[in-house]
This record gives C-alpha cells, structure tokens and sequence, in this order.
C-alpha cells in the first residue's frame, strides 16, 4: 500500500513538475511574444517618426517651391504688365509717327500748290515785263522821235531869230489830254533847260507861258 502510495504520489509529482515545467515554458513564450511585440512595436513607431519627418520634409519643399511658384508668378504678372505698358507705348509713338507723317505730306501739298502758284505768278509777271519792255522800248522810240522833231522845230526857230506865241505852241501839237500834255511839256523843260548844253533860258521862259495857257484855255489847269 505504501508502494502504490508513494507511486500515486511521484506520478502526481511528476505530472505536477510537468505541468509546472509547461507554464514555465508557456509563460517564457508569452513573454518572448510580447518582447517580440515591443521590439515590432518598437521599429514601427521608428518608421512613423521618419515618415513623419519625411512627410514634414516633404511638406517645406512643397511651400518653398510654392512660395518660389508665387514669387515667379508676381514677377511675370509684373513683365506682363510692363509689356502692355510697352505696348501702349509704342502704339502710342506709332500714332505720333503716322499723324507727323499725315502733317509732313500734307505740308509737302501745301508746299507743292504754292510753289505751283508762285511759278503761275512768276510766269505771269514775266510776261508783265516782257510787255513792260517792249512798251518802254516802244516810249523811248517815241521819246527819241519827238525830241528830234523839237530838236529840229528848235533849230528852225533859232533860224528865224523870232519866236512868236504860235512858234511855241507847234511844241504841243498833237496833245489830246492833259496827261499828255503834262508829259509833253517836262520834255520840253528836259531839253531847253538852261543847265543844258542847248539849253535856252528865253525860250523855255516861252515854253512856260504857252503850257500855262494851254492849260487855261482848255481847263486841264486842275487835271494836270
């Protein structure tokens, strides 16, 4: 009975040291799980720190380059409105320039009218003078017939010593008009005027009377 007793009791011992030994072994696996855990959990935290801080990094690139996006989209705002500003300005100059150049042409028609005016008038005063001329060569023919007819009525006179009233009236014949007859007599001063070389002081002193008679006889007196 003892025997079977002590065998009852090293199984129970035996099963016990067994059931002993598994918890060991049972609750060293947990605690290898749970290291396990803690070193997983352990390198996941890690990583989440450095996508954090890849995130983070990620996250001053993306705002410096926006930041840098915003600057160049001021700058070229700020070209572009330079450009327009250009623009305007060179229509503008391009406006000047047209509206210079409608002022030019303009001035150069008005310039060629006057010019072909002035040539009309220079045509027309040339053709003036050329009459001018030929009417002053005409008078001084005229001129030089008559003061060769006094010169020859003068030298007849002189010839007959006494030269009477009706003598000095043969000087204005063929006198119509009082400006004809104004002429005819300061031709007649011109050629028998003392300081003359055949000047005649007795005889101009006639010519005198008989143009103030004339005169009264045919009241050109206030005309002449």
């Amino acid at each position: 009975m003892k025997v079977v007793g002590s065998r009852k009791e090293v199984m129970k011992e035996l099963m016990e040291s067994e059931e002993s030994e598994m918890e060991t072994a049972s609750g060293q696996r947990v605690r290898m799980e749970e290291q396990s855990a803690d070193v997983w959990l352990l390198e996941d935290e890690d990583q989440i720190q450095l996508a954090r801080k890849m995130l983070w990094a990620e996250k001053v690139r993306l705002q410096e380059e926006n930041a840098q996006l915003l600057k160049e989209r001021e700058q070229l705002s700020g070209e572009q409105e330079m450009l327009r500003l250009e623009k305007e300005r060179f229509q503008e100059e391009v406006q000047e320039m047209q509206k210079e150049m409608a002022r030019q042409n303009q001035s150069l028609l008005d310039m060629q009218k006057k010019l072909k005016k002035d040539e009309l008038f220079f045509q027309q005063k040339m053709e003036i003078l050329k009459g001018g001329f030929a009417q002053l060569a005409a008078d001084r023919k005229e001129v030089e017939r008559e003061r060769i007819l006094l010169d020859g009525k003068r030298d007849e006179l002189q010839r007959q010593g006494n030269v009477s009233s009706e003598s000095i009236r043969l000087f204005f014949s063929g006198v119509r008009n009082p400006l004809t007859l104004k002429k005819r007599y300061r031709d007649l001063i011109k050629i028998f005027h003392p300081d003359n070389l055949c000047g005649d002081t007795k005889l101009l002193q006639q010519i005198n009377r008989t143009y103030e008679t004339l005169l009264e006889e045919t009241g050109w007196q206030k005309k002449a």
